[in-house]
């Protein structure tokens, strides 16, 4: 699973150089997943006409200032409920079992659930994670984005192909958003978000 390290660096704040680095990950990305060929190339044509501050720019428009879209995992599951708080202690404390340094971000930024997936030793635990919860927010994110034309919304649609080839076949119960005006979350019967952690 050490691929999820080389995307998340797709999804941190653009800096000089970042058109290589993308066009050297969208490479290696495409050895197994050459199904994304397509979204990747969308995304890596963008950073090479564009200088790096312009993807800044993008980068702030999209996930800061404009908020187009949040990568914030817990907080596309659950809004601004009490829920994110107790998802953020337990996937805080899973950072820290598996040495994964969240830098100034907090533990439910996607970059960082993306670095922490190949860290956890248990790897039915990590396929539950990203089959439970990450998936279901990344489709999210995919939902509500409104800029149709933006290349992250690309590199988004990129990661959920892999994360749905890695653990589409799992047959644990995922989160399910019934409504996205109000964020009122929930899961299916049997599970239970707010102490999700590992058994």
């Amino acid at each position: 699973m050490k691929h999820y390290t080389i995307i998340a660096d797709l999804f941190e704040y653009p800096y000089e150089g970042f058109d290589k680095t993308a066009h050297e990950i969208s490479t290696e990305l495409k050895k197994d997943y050459s199904e994304t060929e397509s979204l990747l190339a969308v995304f890596t044509d963008f950073t090479k006409k564009n200088s790096y501050t312009e993807m800044q720019e993008l980068f702030m428009r999209t996930f800061e200032i404009k908020a187009l879209c949040n990568l914030d995992v817990g907080f596309v599951l659950f809004g601004e409920d009490y829920k994110r708080g107790k998802f953020l202690v337990n996937i805080q404390q899973e950072h820290k079992k598996a040495e994964n340094d969240c830098g100034t971000e907090l533990g439910d930024y996607l970059p960082n659930m993306l670095k922490l997936l190949p860290k956890i030793k248990d790897e039915k635990f990590a396929g539950e994670l990203a089959y439970t919860l990450m998936i279901p927010s990344v489709k999210q994110m995919i939902t509500i984005f409104l800029d149709k034309k933006n290349p992250y919304l690309k590199l988004l649609q990129t990661l959920l192909m892999i994360l749905e080839k890695d653990f589409g076949h799992l047959e644990y119960e995922q989160i399910r958003i019934i409504d996205k005006k109000t964020k009122d979350f929930f899961r299916k019967p049997g599970r239970n978000p707010e102490k999700f952690k590992k058994q």
